[in-house]
């Protein structure tokens, strides 16, 4: 090979390489936009899974006041319905005191 080849070949071999640190450069800045990215998203989803656990209290929260409701009216329903039983001209007396008011 003589010394002229030996040359291009280097300058080739130059700018292969500076090719290539452009290259992994381009890739290392892409690899750091998507781990931003990583990082930005993982940070909603935790801010996401905290909103869907608080919805999820609150639910449960409503559901339990709910059962509490219905299980009032069903005792209130039953106390009337005993009363009606025992004295159905007494209640139409108290609930038409009621009504003229």
């Amino acid at each position: 090979m003589s010394f002229v080849q030996t040359i291009a070949k280097k300058e080739s071999l130059k700018i292969d390489i500076n090719s290539a640190k452009s290259k992994l450069n381009e890739l290392s800045y892409e690899v750091m936009i998507k781990d931003s990215l990583l990082i930005s998203l993982e940070s909603e989803l935790k801010k996401l899974r905290g909103k869907i656990d608080d919805c999820k209290m609150r639910l449960a929260a409503k559901k339990h006041n709910t059962y509490l409701e219905i299980e009032r009216t069903k005792a209130l329903m039953a106390c009337y319905s005993k009363v009606i039983a025992d004295n159905p001209d007494g209640v139409m007396e108290t609930l038409s005191i009621f009504y003229t008011r």
